[in-house]
């Protein structure tokens, strides 16, 4: 990630994670991290009740790649959340740092 303040408002201010253990990690582990060169990184774990966590902010080498842009990309690309009222819940998780994602524009249709 690029900016771990913003990461970290996000998930504890917006999805109530509360901040926990923070490790400073060197070039010991960019074989694991499948980093080459000079690793400088921040492992710092979020928690909420028994769900832990892990967000890596690299400081060295840089961040790199764009977000995914299709659902059925490897990795990451899709969070569900249940609320009560979905205009408020977008509206704080944007002044959590969120980004709200223009709707689709188009539509699907089942042939027969």
């Amino acid at each position: 990630m690029r900016d771990l303040p913003r990461t970290l408002r996000f998930w504890c201010d917006g999805l109530g994670f509360a901040v926990a253990e923070r490790f400073e990690i060197g070039d010991e582990f960019g074989g694991a991290l499948e980093v080459e060169g000079r690793v400088d990184c921040i492992s710092q774990f979020i928690r909420k009740d028994a769900l832990a966590i892990e967000l890596l902010a690299y400081r060295s080498p840089g961040a790199s790649g764009a977000p995914s842009t299709r659902r059925n990309q490897l990795g990451l690309t899709h969070l569900s959340l249940y609320v009560e009222d979905l205009a408020a819940a977008a509206q704080h998780f944007v002044a959590c740092g969120g980004k709200l994602l223009p709707r689709p524009t188009r539509r699907t249709t089942r042939s027969s």
